[in-house]
């Protein structure tokens, strides 16, 4: 078997740290950048998704729209 390249390597490794550090540095980024959103497709498209994943919750359950 082939063993990978150094940056093959370092590429895996670099987006195995930013998966680790995602959650961080979305704190982060947004507690320096939030206020400077101002477009609301950002918004409505955050709460479409979770809408959309609440309807199909109580569409497995049997709950009645």
């Amino acid at each position: 078997m082939r063993e990978k390249s150094d940056a093959a390597k370092a590429s895996g490794n670099m987006k195995a740290m930013a998966q680790e550090a995602h959650d961080a540095l979305a704190n982060l980024i947004d507690a320096r950048l939030g206020h400077t959103v101002n477009d609301n497709a950002v918004f409505r498209a955050h709460c479409a998704k979770y809408e959309a994943e609440f309807m199909e919750d109580m569409d497995a359950l049997g709950v009645r729209r």
